[in-house]
């Protein structure tokens, strides 16, 4: 098989993954606005206390839920001491990228080794600012 249409193949299926990974995030927030279970969860965290503002930390990294730890972060500074909440937010926020950076370069290795193994030569990087 050629080289492209490797690289096309894969790059075609990793477009169609995101894109339905994309449409059922977005019905399932659909689904949760609507039937108020959103709400419901938002405000069951204040009853988890500081725990609560740890999960809202830890979430506030990821795209899709920082609005929800932000809306989270205001229920609770109600409650809990804000200086408090802060800090153990963004410690959980820190615990969070760290996973995320690691499954991102784990990933990344693997994809490489997959290349390298079937001797397909990866474009080089022509921007200084992606090194």
């Amino acid at each position: 098989m050629d080289e492209k249409k490797v690289v096309r193949f894969v790059r075609y299926e990793w477009r169609k993954w995101n894109f339905y990974m994309f449409i059922i995030i977005l019905l399932l927030t659909v689904e949760a606005i609507i039937t108020g279970s959103l709400e419901k969860l938002l405000l069951s965290l204040g009853n988890y206390g500081y725990l609560g503002g740890i999960l809202a930390g830890f979430f506030f990294t990821f795209g899709a839920t920082t609005p929800f730890s932000i809306a989270t972060f205001f229920i609770l500074a109600e409650y809990l001491n804000p200086w408090l909440l802060t800090l153990l937010g963004a410690l959980s926020g820190l615990i969070s990228e760290y996973i995320i950076y690691n499954f991102i370069k784990n990933e990344t290795g693997k994809t490489i080794m997959i290349y390298k193994n079937k001797k397909i030569k990866l474009p080089k990087i022509k921007s200084k600012f992606l090194l």
